[in-house]
């Protein structure tokens, strides 16, 4: 095995910042590359109603949340992973792997995210809200309220419902077929700005220090917070389960 013993660079250009100083748009251009491949994959895995996988991003997104102070849905997403992997009955473990998607068109690859039907769901529940019914339930109305509301408020979603998803998909058929024209523009546009290379002292004009760390923040305070939830968990499970 051959073995470099002095400090060695892949290239020239590498060599000229070993004096610390960094290329804040290589920094952003990486960035941005990594969110979008990431954000790629998730929507292939939400249209594909890939279970696993979507237990996957949870896994990793649990990390990231905790590293940007999101604790709230830090704590949202290991009582998810939790309940998956064990706490919860098979029956509901199973639904909360394999029943996480909507299928809006009944078409092959056409699902939706559980919580874009929910956007659907919840803005008919507000248009129901506001149609007089609510006064049989008191100040606080609920979720039945919809139930209640007149039927022509049904129909009328249904419609609108229709004609938005046969908007989607003229569009999405249009978009298709300029997705080779756009990325070659893109590719013409920014090729010559060297992206990708290790250009040190460079800075984006929106954000001059750009930086983007992977480290996990405080990772023994994590594993403290985790232990701490699993153990609520099992303190509430008689009333959970």
């Amino acid at each position: 095995m051959f073995v470099v013993a002095a400090p060695w660079f892949c290239s020239s250009s590498c060599s000229t910042g070993g004096g610390g100083e960094e290329d804040f748009l290589l920094n952003y251009t990486k960035a941005v590359l990594w969110e979008g491949l990431n954000h790629l994959a998730r929507r292939d895995a939400i249209q594909e109603g890939d279970g696993e996988a979507l237990t996957d991003f949870w896994r990793t997104d649990m990390v990231l949340l905790w590293s940007r102070k999101h604790l709230q849905l830090f704590n949202s997403s290991h009582q998810l992973i939790t309940g998956i992997e064990g706490f919860y009955p098979e029956r509901i473990r199973q639904d909360m792997k394999w029943n996480r998607v909507l299928n809006l068109q009944g078409t092959s690859g056409g699902n939706l995210h559980v919580s874009a039907g929910g956007a659907e769901r919840s803005a008919g529940w507000r248009s129901g809200q506001t149609s007089g019914p609510t006064l049989l339930h008191g100040t606080k109305p609920s979720e039945p309220v919809l139930l209640s509301a007149p039927p022509h408020k049904h129909l009328l979603l249904l419609l609108l419902l229709f004609l938005l998803l046969l908007l989607f998909s003229s569009s999405s058929c249009k978009r298709a077929d300029k997705r080779a024209a756009d990325v070659s523009r893109f590719v013409d546009e920014f090729k010559k700005d060297e992206l990708f290379s290790f250009k040190p002292g460079r800075k984006h004009p929106g954000f001059e220090k750009f930086i983007y760390p992977q480290r996990v923040r405080n990772p023994k305070k994590m594993g403290r917070s985790v232990g701490s939830l699993s153990e609520e968990l099992d303190r509430q499970r008689d009333k959970i389960l």
